[in-house]
């Protein structure tokens, strides 16, 4: 799946990618909750612009309920089956610039607002 989001002010904006095996694993409730968590994380990292070091920076990222990596543990170990996340990138406005950031993803998850399947 995809989790796109924006900031408040349209100014900055995360996009991440969380693969699964299946199709069936990608359309849980679990599983997207998984990647608008990953993708809030992602848009925290303010100081990083462009790809993000998943390892690095990503996984130690805090979450509403503690850090990406725990988030990435407790949706395997409910799912059961191998998730990675595998893209993450943080996109920034020209600073001084009038430029609005904007997402949207297509086939989105019944009861996510920034997770679909592109």
């Amino acid at each position: 799946l995809i989790g796109v989001r924006t900031s408040a002010d349209g100014q900055s904006a995360s996009i991440v990618r969380v693969a699964s095996e299946t199709d069936f694993s990608a359309r849980s409730e679990a599983f997207g909750k998984l990647v608008e968590d990953v993708a809030n994380a992602a848009l925290a990292l303010e100081s990083v612009r462009g790809s993000i070091d998943v390892d690095g920076d990503l996984l130690p990222a805090s979450t509403t309920n503690g850090t990406v990596k725990t988030a990435l543990d407790e949706a395997i170990l409910a799912i059961r089956e191998n998730l990675q996340i595998s893209e993450a990138d943080r996109m920034r406005a020209t600073e001084g610039s009038e430029s609005v950031l904007t997402g949207y993803v297509h086939g989105r998850i019944p009861g996510s607002d920034c997770a679909g399947t592109s």
